[in-house]
Parts: C-alpha cells; sequence; structure tokens
C-alpha cells in the first residue's frame, strides 16, 4: 500500500458471512440504520463453513431443527434427518434467506479474503489489507470469522505423490472428483468431521483407510442419535435434568448442586445415569461386532462419554453405524510417515496403502492469522510464553478449587 493510496473507509466491516457475522450486521442496522457497513467473507456463498461449497449430502449438524435457528427467525423443517439433526442444505438455504430478508447481501462482498489488520493512523480505526484487491478501512471492526475458519493440514514428506491432499473443510469442494474419480480414500483423524467424511465416502461406495493416532486420550466419543430411544440426544442434554448430572464450575450453588455434586446419594445417582448413557450409546454402536468398530470404542469403557477425553460428538448421520459396519473400511491406529510414487500413503507401522485422494480431519487452528503477533497479543488473542507461565500457576491453582467444589471430577479412572 503506497501513502498517497485513497483507501475506502466504511463505519463498520464484518469479517465472517457465518452465524455470528450475519447476526451482528444485522443488530449493528437495527441499532443504527445510517451505518455505512460491510460484510468480507472469502467463500463463493453465504454461510461461512455452512456454505455451499463446504456442505455435502450426508452431512448433518450435531443439534436438532427446533435448537438451530435465531429466535427470531424461524428455520423451516426440511431435510431433517429420521432422529432429528439439521442437513448442512437447509442451514445454508436458511442463513442464505436470513441474509437476503434483512438486506444484508447488498451490503456483503463474498470471495474476499483479510489478509493484515493492522492499527489505523494514530491508532484510529482500523485498515485490512485484501488479497488480490483494494485495502479497506474502517472505524468499528467485527471479526467473526469462527472457529472452523483455519483449518490444519499436516504436512507429510512427498516424493512424487500427485493425488489432492485436501482439509475436511473442502470435501464440499471435490464431489465431482470424488464421484468420477476416486476409488481408494484415506481418512486422517478423529474428530466428528473424520465420521463424517467416513460416512460420506462409505455411503458413494468408496474404500476408506482410516488413519488414528492411538494416544492416550483414546477415540472420539460418539453419542447415540438418541437418548434410551425417546428423545433426540442434543434435546435431551439441553435440558435443566440432564445439566444436573454435569459437574459444572459455572453451576456450584442451588439445590440441584447441592443433591448431585455434594451428595453421597446424589454422586451416585451421577454415576448411574452417566454408565446409563455410556451402556446406550457403546449398544448402539455396537463396537463389538468387528475388529475395526472395537477401536473406535471411547475410554475409559466403563463411561467414556462422560470423560470423553478423546472428544465428544453424536452420530447424526442416518444409520451411521450400519453403514459403517456393513462398509469397506479399515483402521489403522497409527500415523502417516510420507506420500510417494503417485498415489501410496506409507503409514509409520510399515504399511503402505493406496489413496486416490487424502482427506485431513484435523481440526482446527484460531483464526487470527491476519493480526500481527504484537497486535495479537495487545489484543488478549494470544500469550507470550511469560503469560503462558503464569496462566499455568493459575490453572494449578483453580484445579484445586475445582476439586474442592466438584468432587466427582477429582479422580478420571485409569484409562
Amino acid at each position: 500500500m503506497t501513502t498517497n493510496q485513497t483507501i475506502e473507509m466504511l463505519d463498520v466491516i464484518v469479517v465472517g458471512a457465518g452465524w455470528y457475522g450475519l447476526m451482528a450486521a444485522r443488530t449493528f442496522l437495527e441499532l443504527a440504520p445510517e451505518t455505512n457497513i460491510l460484510i468480507l467473507d472469502d467463500g463463493k456463498t453465504v454461510g461461512g463453513v455452512w456454505s455451499k461449497e463446504r456442505i455435502y449430502p450426508s452431512l448433518f449438524a450435531q443439534i436438532s431443527h427446533p435448537l438451530f435457528e435465531y429466535s427470531f427467525y424461524p428455520m423451516p423443517e426440511e431435510d431433517v434427518s429420521p432422529d432429528g439433526f439439521v442437513s448442512g442444505k437447509t442451514i445454508q438455504k436458511y442463513l442464505e434467506s436470513f441474509a437476503r430478508d434483512h438486506n444484508l447481501m447488498p451490503r456483503m462482498r463474498l470471495n474476499t479474503r483479510v489478509e493484515n489488520v493492522k492499527r489505523g493512523p494514530d491508532s484510529d480505526g482500523w485498515e485490512l489489507d485484501i488479497k488480490g484487491k483494494e485495502p479497506l478501512a474502517c472505524r468499528k471492526l467485527i471479526y467473526a470469522t469462527g472457529a472452523n475458519w483455519s483449518p490444519i493440514v499436516p504436512q507429510w514428506p512427498r516424493e512424487d505423490f500427485e493425488k489432492p491432499v485436501i482439509h475436511s473443510l473442502e470435501l464440499g469442494k471435490y464431489q465431482d472428483y470424488i464421484r468420477d474419480s476416486v476409488k481408494n480414500t484415506v481418512v486422517v483423524g478423529r474428530s466428528k468431521s473424520s465420521y463424517d467424511a467416513v460416512y460420506h465416502l462409505l455411503c458413494a461406495g468408496k474404500k476408506v483407510d482410516w488413519v488414528m493416532r492411538d494416544g492416550e486420550s483414546g477415540p472420539f466419543s460418539i453419542y447415540a442419535p438418541t437418548f434410551m430411544g425417546l428423545w433426540n440426544i442434543a434435546d435431551h442434554i439441553s435440558t435443566r435434568f440432564a445439566s444436573s448430572f454435569s459437574p459444572c464450575i459455572m453451576s456450584t450453588s442451588g439445590m440441584c448442586y447441592n443433591f448431585f455434586q455434594r451428595n453421597a446419594l446424589g454422586r451416585l445417582l451421577t454415576n448411574v445415569y452417566w454408565r446409563t448413557a455410556n451402556h446406550i450409546s457403546v449398544s448402539h454402536a455396537d463396537y463389538w461386532r468387528t475388529p475395526n468398530a472395537e477401536k473406535l470404542r471411547p475410554r475409559p469403557y466403563s463411561d467414556g462419554v462422560f470423560w470423553g477425553s478423546g472428544g465428544i460428538g453424536i452420530a447424526t448421520a442416518p444409520d451411521f453405524w450400519e453403514t459403517f459396519h456393513n462398509g469397506d473400511v479399515t483402521i489403522h491406529s497409527t500415523e502417516i510417515d510420507t506420500l510417494s510414487h503417485k498415489d501410496v500413503v506409507n503409514l509409520k507401522n510399515g504399511y503402505s496403502i493406496a489413496a486416490d485422494i487424502v482427506i485431513h480431519c484435523t481440526g482446527f487452528d484460531k483464526g487470527y492469522d491476519a493480526f500481527e503477533p504484537n497486535l495479537r497479543r495487545e489484543l488478549g488473542l494470544e500469550y507470550d510464553s511469560e503469560e503462558f507461565s503464569r496462566w499455568t500457576m493459575l490453572d494449578e491453582k483453580a484445579e484445586k478449587t475445582v476439586d474442592d467444589l466438584l468432587p466427582y471430577l477429582r479422580d478420571a479412572p485409569n484409562q
């Protein structure tokens, strides 16, 4: 940017056209209708992580239909799974309709990626460098990129490997390629997105080699889609009744807390509740059915869905476990070593497997790359090593407080 360059100045810029960005823009305009506001997003369509190019037919949210909407703008009950989960297609259409009905589309610039954010002259406002476009400036900045914006993609050593290596965020873009050119697939990771990817590939008739590191935390814990076959699990765990059984540092007073967390009988009932939930989920998955499925059983075996050491999610796709058990899938409890020979994935356990595509389901990093390190620290978006040490000491101090207030959490079972 040259010093003589004229920069377009706006009152407010919202970065991100997903759930939070759209609502932030709508709320600002409701309070100050004359605001010159602009919404930026690097996607081709509205929705953020739920944009058209990032969803695929078998993708369902981990929440039921009535719970996933703005309170004043009902979501149509379309493409809802038999267990009550909302499809990615429905969410994208809903967010696009919301943007259109609240006159946000004319204030939006898609295919626009923010590369750098810095303070304006004399620390007044903000300046944004835009990839391949003219820079922008604003008096107020709302950074609403969300938690799923900066994908983590491990860099494996390669030698003559020619097949696509993508992140699960890009799976929607590769639907035609997967349908027409793929037979063997490799899925990396054990997060909820890996379950979604594996299900989608199996439904498409592909062979799946699922590579996941065998760490101490164990596999991802997957809830059954319903509680005792009566309620959608997302509906159930959102009730006050269910929350009473969950030790929570934000809830350390009241009758339910005193009984279920401070009383021996209450903690016994809490234990029964969670072991019942674990039994329901394990029975639904039928982990004993195949050696592959056994590798996915959450740890500790007695109440893995409570401790969730490897993460917790819900089996949202219709008939996920039946599709898994009957599909051509092999789980490798190891890591990738190298990629070679045009289409070969070499594993650290010595095995090599063929792959027409490698899909990383390896999660996301904090989406603050556009901010310089000093600015990130100034805004409290990251901590330097000295601050990290201070927080480590505070964590140790807080551990005792948590143990005192929530004795159920004192002793995590052995894996």
